[in-house]
């Protein structure tokens, strides 16, 4: 061969969007055909996009391999660049388009490097290139090599699968273990299930983190306790509290209302099924309620369950309300109208919370959910029936995140001495001091909430 090359460029057509959309499935396609064509591997990464795509690099003694796809379009781009003559990057096309499934497949292939072209210089490494260490990104790991006998097989250095979360402006990207432990398309969603390493079991919907095992208590505490403190301060009922609780169906808000014995029962309306199913068998913690006598689920989109529910004068109020569920790009929800109806089902003395997103990113969706809430509690007064407050929630976007507490009795806000049997409760992240600084707003917040 007279260079110091190959690069063959490959588009795959009419691919399987499933499995192009799938990053461990595509991570071990290219694994594969790197060692079908006899390459020696060293590296893998490989990235998961919201929502859909993947793209990953296979980095070989010989050069590496890279792939983009477009599950939307059932495309997949491909660079196999491999230098020498003991690998054959051909029989990488043939393992990859049977491995997506493609209906057919462009190629060209170029010689990168031709040696009439170059002229070779007396360059020598300095002593940290030949360190064959320097090369390892773990102190634990095997070196890739011996330098002594580099014809002996090499050890692959690291394997790396990454999801990302990703909107216009703003990306989260967590690094998970490789295997899908859950993925279906309901009627509503995507929900997958991802392990990572720094957050634990992840729950995706459509691309979006919704919760993980390591910080999910800091969310669904800061939506439940605070309303219980200030609602339980007042007494108005020491036993027979009723709870509706809107979306929410992995089960860590109800986790959290249940631990108050006084509620006597909690009507949890969730939209997707399969959003329980996943949490079910694969977060144990979040879903540890939904077996308790006093949980009614129902799943039933939100809206028609309030609808059918307002038609009946005979059907007992709620003390609480509580709105764990967002507004998506199919169907907003958080606006006045929706507030609205729950206005109508709480009791005189009620309480309702709900996320609110992240104010320092979706600042225009905040601010909407806010003035929708004060609308429809204060009826456009200034008087304190709405209260924004917010908590550190790591793998949300930016960390911070908005919530509110709104009343038809704007007395529940004015006593403010904490109830000590909630306080007492063993929770991650929820506790007295906690309370009261939750509802102490950065001047940013004031000033758009002002606007």
């Amino acid at each position: 061969m007279n260079a110091l090359g190959r690069h063959v460029i490959v588009e795959l057509y009419d691919c399987t969007p499933s499995l192009l959309d799938d990053v461990t499935y595509v991570q071990n396609a290219m694994q594969k055909a790197a060692q079908q064509a006899g390459a020696t591997i060293i590296n893998l990464t490989f990235h998961h996009f919201s929502p859909y795509g993947v793209s990953g690099v296979v980095v070989i003694q010989e050069s590496h391999l890279a792939i983009h796809t477009w599950p939307e379009w059932g495309f997949a781009a491909i660079d196999l660049f491999t230098c020498g003559e003991s690998t054959d990057p051909w029989k990488c096309y043939t393992v990859l388009k049977e491995a997506f499934q493609a209906s057919h497949g462009s190629t060209i292939e170029m010689r990168r490097g031709q040696l009439e072209l170059l002229k070779k210089n007396e360059y020598k490494p300095s002593s940290l290139a030949q360190n064959r260490n320097s090369i390892i990104q773990n102190k634990n790991q095997k070196p890739a090599f011996n330098s002594q006998n580099q014809n002996q097989e090499l050890n692959i250095i690291s394997k790396e699968i990454w999801f990302t979360e990703r909107d216009e402006n703003l990306a989260l990207s967590l690094k998970h273990k490789g295997d899908l432990l859950f993925r279906k398309q309901s009627e509503f969603q995507k929900v997958e299930v991802f392990d990572t390493f720094a957050f634990g079991k992840v729950l995706v919907l459509d691309g979006l983190v919704v919760a993980t095992e390591k910080d999910e208590a800091a969310y669904h505490e800061m939506l439940v306790h605070p309303v219980f403190t200030f609602y339980t301060n007042h007494n108005f009922k020491e036993t027979r509290i009723k709870v509706l609780i809107i979306g929410g169906g992995d089960g860590g808000t109800a986790r959290e209302v249940l631990r108050y014995d006084s509620v006597e029962k909690v009507s949890m309306i969730e939209q997707d099924k399969t959003v329980t199913e996943a949490a079910k068998v694969h977060f144990e913690s979040l879903t540890s309620a939904l077996e308790n006598p006093k949980l009614e689920l129902i799943f039933e989109e939100a809206n028609q369950f309030l609808n059918n529910y307002l038609k009946d004068n005979n059907k007992p109020k709620f003390d609480i309300i509580i709105v764990d569920a967002a507004d998506t790009a199919h169907e907003p929800i958080l606006d006045k109208v929706f507030f609205k109806k729950l206005y109508d089902l709480l009791d005189d003395n009620g309480i309702l919370a709900t996320q609110c997103d992240a104010p320092r990113w979706h600042q225009e969706h905040f601010v909407s959910i806010i003035n929708s809430l004060k609308e429809v509690f204060s009826f456009g007064q200034k008087n304190k029936t709405v209260l924004p407050y917010l908590s550190s929630v790591a793998s949300l976007p930016t960390g911070m995140w908005g919530f509110a507490c709104a009343t038809k009795n704007q007395e529940i806000f004015m006593k403010d001495e904490g109830n000590q049997n909630i306080f007492d409760k063993e929770l991650f992240y929820y506790n007295k001091e906690i309370h009261y600084a939750a509802f102490c707003l950065p001047n940013f917040i004031k000033n758009i909430l002002k606007t």
